[in-house]
C-alpha cells in the first residue's frame, strides 16, 4: 500500500504536540502523490525549540 511507512510515522508523532514534517526522499514523493523509489530510511524534521519536547 502506498505510504504505509509515512503513515506509520504519522501514528508514532501522533501525540507530540508540535510542528514537525517529513524530509528527504519521502517529503519529495508525498508532494508528488506517488512513491518514486524505495526509501530505505525515514527522515523528519522539527524545529530546534521543540527537540527538549520531543526527547
Amino acid at each position: 500500500m502506498p505510504f504505509e511507512q509515512c503513515k506509520y510515522i504519522k501514528t508514532v508523532m501522533s501525540d507530540f504536540n508540535k510542528d514537525w514534517f517529513f524530509a528527504g526522499g519521502w517529503a519529495i514523493d508525498i508532494f508528488l502523490g506517488k512513491e518514486t523509489r524505495d526509501h530505505p530510511d525515514i527522515e523528519i524534521g522539527i524545529f530546534r525549540e521543540d527537540q527538549i519536547e520531543l526527547k
